[in-house]
């Protein structure tokens, strides 16, 4: 849910896209970003330099809330861009300026799943530039590559996508399994990916979502009573190993002009070939658990 103050700053509430096809009115530019720069200078004022503070994220999803629009222009070379890419690019440079000189704390934006399956005028190189970091996030069931219902390669590869086009270091910010999984299958998915996002060079991830809800969804860390499930022992375990982060060497890509003008086919045949580059990596760095 999106709450405004006003009608004429956007939607009064509105859920992600309702009527509008690109979701609420724009978010990058105008009486929206003013209002975004406005909190973000109060928040980052009132938590400046805080110890418990590592980042901002200046967007959950935020491609869910407004989908940049939809017109390709010529950018040389025989491809086309995005011709809101700019306003993309300067809404993220704006409110990471305004956290950092509020805050001293850098900022990311919450990029995730969908906006590397499906083309949604988002490019990584221009929005991700001014971010200390890329963020990416998914959950298994959404993820139409996938092989099977586990498959604890998934979400690595989304990870190198993103950091192959953002050309910065990677956290996931959300990862995990849907109810339908049992508890052990869910903490034993838990720890091929950890190992897996290591092995990378990735700065670490969260599990997606913290207890579970009555009314079903992600499978949480505990169960709706507060009581712990395996995956919270898996996670803890981790944790304590207190691994420093290896040096990511990911594998030779396309370019994402071209990657995102051979959708869908080009997700499947990079994940292909994905799994042929890590296949030695994972044998050599015992992640093949």
């Amino acid at each position: 849910m999106i709450l405004i103050l006003s009608p004429e700053g956007g939607l009064c509430a509105c859920p992600p896209r309702g009527d509008n096809a690109f979701g609420c009115r724009d978010l990058y530019e105008d009486a929206l970003l003013d209002a975004q720069l406005l909190l973000a200078r109060a928040a980052g004022e009132r938590l400046r330099n805080h110890s418990n503070v590592y980042a901002w994220d200046i967007g959950h999803e935020f491609s869910n809330v407004r989908e940049p629009g939809g017109v390709k222009v010529f950018s040389g070379a025989h491809s086309k861009a995005p011709s809101t890419e700019g306003a993309v690019a300067a809404w993220a440079r704006a409110l990471t300026k305004t956290l950092r000189e509020a805050s001293g704390h850098p900022a990311t934006a919450g990029t995730h799943a969908g906006d590397l399956e499906v083309d949604r005028n988002l490019r990584f190189g221009t929005l991700c530039a001014p971010f200390a970091f890329a963020s990416m996030q998914g959950l298994h069931e959404d993820l139409t590559f996938a092989r099977h219902r586990l498959d604890f390669e998934a979400i690595p590869f989304l990870a190198m996508l993103t950091a192959t086009f953002s050309y910065k270091p990677v956290l996931v910010t959300g990862f995990g399994l849907s109810e339908r999984h049992t508890e052990s299958e869910a903490a034993f998915y838990c720890a091929n990916v950890l190992a897996r996002l290591h092995a990378d060079g990735r700065q670490g991830a969260y599990w997606w979502r913290w207890v579970d809800d009555r009314a079903g969804g992600a499978s949480g860390i505990l169960r709706a009573d507060g009581s712990e499930k395996p995956l919270a022992r898996t996670l803890r375990e981790f944790a304590a190993e207190r691994r420093t982060v290896e040096r990511a060497t990911d594998m030779p890509m396309i370019a994402a002009v071209y990657y995102y003008r051979t959708l869908p086919a080009s997700t499947r045949t990079l994940f292909d070939a994905f799994l042929t580059f890590v296949e030695e990596r994972r044998r050599d760095r015992n992640v093949l658990l």
